[in-house]
């Protein structure tokens, strides 16, 4: 609370000074440097530029369009607004080829568009770990706190959760603390549809048996974020839950040995 009103005071200060500095310029200052926009000549690649001193002198403008085009396809250029083109087919995202991944504890920060779709593909991830007496951390996550996913244990409680992108939160929780030892874990995603962004469903899997199940309300097409990150046994950047949001990275306290993920048809 402290440091919000400091933050409350210093940008009032920031905003009081601003004004004040604002108001110290007479006005007539400023409405003797207007001056007139210059009329630009036909001759759009020579229009004249007035200077503050009254005098003139000439300046680059953009070519006519027929010279446009001819460097713009010289420098392949079109089609404009292609960037725009992966969100109405996210096939066309630039993204891996990899079908099947093994991930050890020592990943951390590998980008979203490099990682695995754990998004809106159907999938499955088996986590092999060793889990303590009320194990807590994070097994794996990817994104951060604007969408992702984030399996990981509290006080013994095995979570996933499914942020869709913080305007819904799937969270997954087993009834019962995970007992110590050796434990498979499994996180199955299957897409409702083939239509773009169509729920998807998602399952919990201890050992082999399911113990929780949800739906997504829809799934992000193009990516959760673009800065975030895939982790193993921590949550780097932005925390994907709030659940652990004030005890991020949350390294998992057991040991994770393995994250195996593969694309199911």
């Amino acid at each position: 609370m402290r440091n919000r009103q400091h933050l409350i005071a210093l940008f009032a200060t920031t905003m009081q000074s601003a004004h004040t500095l604002e108001l110290s310029v007479p006005p007539a200052k400023f409405r003797k440097a207007r001056q007139p926009w210059p009329k630009c000549s036909s001759n759009m690649a020579t229009a004249p530029l007035l200077l503050a001193n009254g005098t003139t002198r000439r300046r680059w403008a953009p070519r006519p369009p027929a010279e446009f085009n001819v460097q713009a396809k010289a420098n392949y250029v079109y089609p404009i607004g292609a960037d725009l083109y992966p969100f109405l087919n996210p096939a066309a995202r630039i993204a891996t080829t990899q079908h099947e991944w093994h991930f050890s504890d020592r990943i951390k920060r590998f980008p979203e568009f490099a990682a695995p779709n754990l998004r809106s593909q159907n999938s499955k991830v088996v986590v092999d770990a060793e889990v303590p007496a009320g194990a807590s951390g994070v097994l794996y996550a990817l994104g951060g706190i604007g969408g992702g996913v984030s399996l990981y244990m509290d006080d013994g409680f095995l979570v996933y959760e499914y942020n869709d992108l913080a305007i819904a939160r799937v969270k997954l929780r087993s009834t019962e603390r995970v007992p110590a030892g050796k434990v498979s874990i499994e996180v199955l995603t299957t897409m409702s549809s083939a239509k773009l962004g169509a729920p998807a469903n998602l399952s919990l899997l201890l050992n082999g048996k399911e113990i929780a199940k949800g739906v997504t309300p829809f799934t992000p097409a193009l990516t959760f974020t673009a800065s975030e990150t895939f982790d193993v046994a921590e949550d780097l950047g932005s925390p994907v839950t709030l659940d652990y949001f004030d005890r991020a990275p949350f390294a998992f306290n057991g040991k994770v040995n393995d994250v195996h993920v593969t694309y199911m048809p």
